[in-house]
């Protein structure tokens, strides 16, 4: 497998890690895994899955406070 770099950093500083792990790196889709809001102490968080293999998952955090 060959690495478009120009295509990587592109996903990289767009944070579009979705397609950065699944059409670069060739993961999977997540499968049967919901976004979560968690809360930390006054700080809220979106805990959304954004691609796996062989179990593991990538997830994307974000803070409701950006």
């Amino acid at each position: 497998m060959t690495l478009n770099f120009d295509t990587t950093r592109s996903y990289l500083q767009k944070f579009d890690f979705g397609r950065l792990f699944i059409e670069i790196l060739g993961w999977s889709s997540p499968r049967g895994l919901q976004a979560r809001e968690l809360r930390v102490e006054e700080l809220g968080f979106t805990v959304t899955p954004v691609a796996q293999l062989a179990g593991v998952v990538v997830f994307e955090i974000g803070a409701e406070n950006g």
